[in-house]
């Protein structure tokens, strides 16, 4: 929300209101509990608008007076929680994934503070939008095709927005299942002048894939009545199911007082149709920032949500039953305890980025039979901002059983020094997650980075950051220490497995701008294998054997006995060259797999041939009971330098048997394969 007179009240810091006692090291709160209705009225029929009509293509900014919110803090946030024991996962000692594969500018500076970041990936194109602009991108080459205002005098124009009022947080979505693109705003009238106080959803559905073309717009009552009180609906969020399309916000008075969390469920075919519906409204007292998952699962009936419950529970939702009467449950699952934000993010020269003390849920994805989230909260030292994300199993809850935790992680700086906050999650089809957050410090203006986990590594852990984007260098702080509000991280539906993420970076004069950048992270079981295409003795001779012998473990080697080096020491080494298809610039991964019979005590050393310095880098050593591959690069700009332009791999596979007290004994190494592994990024 961007609106000057509200206060800090109104930006919800509510968010963890109810404490749940927790009983041992369970993972979860058994039980459900069903929501019921408040109310029910007709779905508002259509406006059609053409893109392709406005002219120009790229429309300027509407400029308006800049908004900020203030940020009085009015934190309702129980700490009176029992801590408990369930373990959370923290940082690997080096990074996961690609560097960024494309990266482009999104839109720039608008009509206030903060940007409000959203975007969503399709078939041929990136949509971003941020406070009162959508623009439309070529998914190839990241040019602007379309730029719109999504106020009432331009893309929302003809369904009734009032002039003047507020037009603010922003989201966008690609529907995989429908393939149309879902853009949301809200409307809120009589909040920062006299006007009639109001409160609705713009909702913008698009005829096709394509999304420079035909939308359906609909203005949707928002407001709700308790008590003599009017409602209006805060902070936005979006989720979709095989039939359903369900929006939330938190509930605030026009005067004052808090409500709950405010949930409206709607059939997605009458939305994507225009047809007669039903618009179904729910709202879960004292809950805040019910964070509707994006759904990843084209057949799945439930749009599932998340929202902190308390510093030890999340507390998950379930919508279903769309085409008749929807229904509404939720269930507590007790999470590893966290600590909140205790105070603001820091730049450089005192430039204050807002914490969100309230550990709010910013992002929620649901693939694969499990809900992933994430929020801010301090790191284990509570030295620094961390960022804490779930994976919670969905068990077939509501049918059956109750949602149970599966892991859980702390993204912060060990050094204590660097703030990460405003995370963004998401998960590809191979089970790889991606948070892409804000990290800054009193030397690094805020920058976008992300973390990255793959299926294979120990629960809970992330990567270290990769960075994708700086902001210059004293840029200067925010008005009104705002940022955010959010930041997304979309699938692309081609693949199912590349990552785009969309965040906020700061410019001169106390302005922003966005940034969109792509990336993968590696699958090792999509690695291609290659075998020697030649091999020669480096150190000791030749007994037999060639590089075909290497190709694969049946019992076919090559036989290489070992020479003697100065300080008792025996060596037996095979150099290897490999003919690939890999590129330099476009692989994610590059594993060595062996099998050899070589003495017990000796040691075996790998080395990589560095094609930009012409000579061979040392990469480690390990024992000779390991049968595990060795890691030459596990992402694009480590594997790069051993990769060169025609694909040609060279390594170096080397034995080395010690003898402390006297001269090593001779050996023979019987080597029976030595097979690349190369996983080229997803294009």
């Amino acid at each position: 929300m961007e609106v000057k007179s509200l206060a800090k009240t109104q930006r919800i810091l509510i968010g963890l209101l109810v404490a749940v006692a927790v009983a041992g090291t369970a993972y979860a709160q058994t039980g459900s509990t069903t929501i019921k209705p408040i109310a029910s009225f007709n779905l508002p029929k259509p406006v059609v608008i053409d893109t392709r009509d406005q002219v120009p293509q790229i429309a300027p900014v509407s400029r308006r007076t800049g908004n900020i919110s203030e940020n009085d803090s009015v934190n309702t946030l129980k700490k009176d929680v029992p801590p408990n024991n369930l373990p959370v996962g923290g940082m690997l000692s080096y990074a996961q994934g690609s560097a960024s594969k494309l990266q482009f500018a999104g839109p720039g500076f608008t009509n206030g503070w903060p940007p409000d970041c959203d975007m969503a990936v399709g078939p041929n194109h990136v949509v971003c939008v941020v406070n009162e602009q959508m623009a439309i991108y070529d998914k190839l080459t990241g040019s602007k095709q379309f730029q719109t205002n999504l106020t009432g005098d331009q893309f929302f124009s003809g369904i009734g927005v009032v002039s003047g009022e507020v037009i603010s947080d922003p989201k966008i979505q690609y529907d995989k299942a429908s393939g149309h693109w879902f853009v949301h705003i809200i409307e809120v009238d009589g909040l920062v002048t006299s006007g009639t106080k109001g409160s609705f959803q713009l909702i913008g559905v698009s005829e096709t894939s394509d999304p420079n073309g035909k939308w359906k717009k609909y203005r949707i009552d928002s407001s709700i009545t308790s008590g003599g009180t009017q409602y209006w609906l805060d902070y936005p969020g979006v989720g979709t199911s095989s039939d359903g399309f369900v929006f939330t916000g938190n509930m605030f008075g026009f005067t004052s007082g808090y409500l709950g969390g405010g949930i409206f469920a709607i059939s997605k075919a009458s939305l994507i149709s225009g047809t007669a519906g039903k618009v179904t409204v729910f709202f879960d007292p004292g809950a805040g920032t019910i964070e509707p998952a994006r759904n990843y699962d084209t057949t799945a009936p439930y749009v599932y949500m998340m929202t902190t419950n308390s510093t030890s529970s999340v507390k998950t939702y379930a919508v279903s039953n769309f085409l008749s009467t929807p229904v509404l449950v939720s269930s507590v699952v007790n999470v590893p305890t966290f600590t909140p934000p205790t105070r603001d993010a820091n730049g450089p020269q005192g430039h204050v980025m807002d914490g969100f003390s309230d550990a709010r849920m910013f992002t929620a994805v649901r693939r694969g039979g499990s809900i992933y989230g994430a929020h801010n909260c301090m790191s284990p030292s509570g030295a620094v901002l961390a960022c804490r994300w779930y994976e919670v199993a969905v068990n077939n809850w509501p049918t059956a059983g109750v949602p149970t935790l599966v892991q859980s992680g702390n993204i912060y700086d060990a050094s204590g020094v660097l703030d990460s906050h405003m995370p963004a999650i998401n998960v590809n089809k191979y089970g790889s997650i991606s948070v892409v957050y804000t990290r800054c410090g009193p030397n690094l203006e805020a920058s976008i980075q992300y973390s990255a986990h793959k299926k294979s590594d120990p629960p809970g852990t992330m990567g270290l950051p990769v960075a994708l984007g700086y902001s210059p260098a004293n840029s200067g702080a925010q008005p009104g220490s705002r940022w955010g509000d959010y930041f997304n991280v979309s699938i692309d539906p081609s693949d199912d497995a590349k990552f785009w993420g969309f965040g906020e970076l700061c410019v001169a004069n106390g302005l922003w701008t966005t940034q969109v950048n792509s990336w993968t992270v590696a699958d090792p079981s999509l690695s291609i294998p290659y075998a020697p295409s030649a091999a020669n003795v480096i150190d000791g001779s030749l007994v037999s054997g060639s590089a075909a012998s290497l190709a694969a473990v049946d019992g076919n080697t090559m036989n290489v006995t070992s020479a003697n080096i100065p300080g008792n020491f025996k060596v037996a080494s095979v150099e290897a060259l490999y003919t690939t298809k890999l590129k330099p610039s476009s692989t994610d991964l590059l594993t060595l797999t062996t099998a050899a019979t070589i003495p017990s005590g000796a040691t075996k050393q790998f080395y990589a041939w560095d094609w930009t310095k012409n000579k061979y880098i040392y990469l480690g050593a390990v024992s000779a009971t390991t049968t595990s591959d060795f890691t030459i690069a596990n992402n694009t700009l480590a594997a790069a330098p051993y990769i060169k332009s025609d694909g040609t791999v060279k390594l170096l596979y080397r034995i080395v048997y010690p003898n402390r007290t006297s001269a090593a004994p001779s050996f023979t190494l019987k080597l029976d394969q030595l097979l690349l592994k190369g996983l080229p990024s997803t294009s």
